[in-house]
């Protein structure tokens, strides 16, 4: 019985002077690292400043529109010393709540509701939150700031890029791309005349279309002699086969709601050019 007790006592020893420490100081790291919500806006941070200042909720499996932040997360969003929203989130308000005046930069502003929730395709907010993101880090850490200057104003240059990019689409054959999806695109196409047909309707996730849908969106495809579409989620994905055996290609598009590998700006150039080979883009 003493032994056990003598164990015990050991434990709590052990406790306190190795393991409640080492706690503390994690947190204390996590406290200073910048937390950013989800995997697109992630890769725009990273433009200017390095990952390992920051800490991201969403987890790797885990989809934009369904994840919630978990009780350690939100502790974390409490006490962080900047977080960093798209603001499309379901439970962004409470965020703004918990922190209490501290510093929250979004991609939103003073906005409740947005014809798209995908607004990292918004180059005008991201420059925004670039802008505001530099205004943020001259506070905090001067010394490093004319590094973090050059790293936006590239960042920024090479937006400009795709902008001109995408005005491009006026020289394509084709007008509409078609998405077996949700609407994704409404920021990227504002400035065109490109419009994008969706198999699903509206952005709640987890519907599937009917049988009467899906042949209704081939035909006009066949109709329209459109050769190729494209999925943004993987949900839809199981699709592919069925819409290849009626002679339709199906290609990838980036949406940023769920994580795959490289940076925001090849994500960005990768889409246009799969995007202009659906439109019969001249080059």
């Amino acid at each position: 019985m003493r032994e056990k007790k003598s164990k015990i006592f050991e434990f709590i020893i052990l406790f306190f002077l190795i393991i409640l420490p080492f706690n503390l100081k994690a947190e204390n790291v996590y406290k200073s690292k910048i937390v950013v919500s989800g995997f697109a806006l992630e890769k725009i941070v990273r433009e200017i400043i390095p990952k390992d200042k920051i800490y991201l909720l969403q987890p790797p499996n885990a989809e934009y529109h369904d994840y919630v932040p978990t009780p350690l997360q939100w502790k974390l969003i409490q006490e962080a010393e900047l977080v960093i929203l798209v603001g499309s989130e379901p439970w962004a308000e409470k965020v703004y709540s918990l922190r209490n005046n501290k510093p929250v930069l979004s991609l939103v502003d003073k906005e409740y509701s947005f014809p798209d929730p995908h607004l990292w395709f918004d180059f005008k907010r991201v420059e925004n939150l670039v802008k505001k993101l530099l205004t943020y880090l001259k506070q905090k850490e001067p010394e490093k700031y004319v590094i973090y200057q050059k790293r936006a104003e590239r960042f920024i240059n090479k937006l400009n890029l795709i902008k001109k990019e995408i005005a491009t689409f006026k020289n394509c054959k084709y007008k509409k791309i078609y998405i077996l999806g949700h609407s994704v695109y409404y920021y990227l196409f504002r400035n065109t005349d490109i419009q994008q047909i969706t198999l699903i309707k509206g952005h709640v996730h987890g519907t599937e279309p009917s049988i009467k849908i899906l042949y209704k969106f081939i035909n006009e495809l066949k109709k329209r002699k459109v050769k190729i579409a494209y999925f943004t989620e993987p949900e839809f994905q199981k699709y592919k086969k069925f819409f290849e055996k009626q002679g339709i290609e199906v290609k990838y598009l980036w949406s940023g709601d769920v994580f795959i590998k490289g940076s925001y700006i090849e994500l960005i150039k990768y889409n246009i050019e799969e995007i202009k080979k659906g439109l019969l883009c001249e080059e």
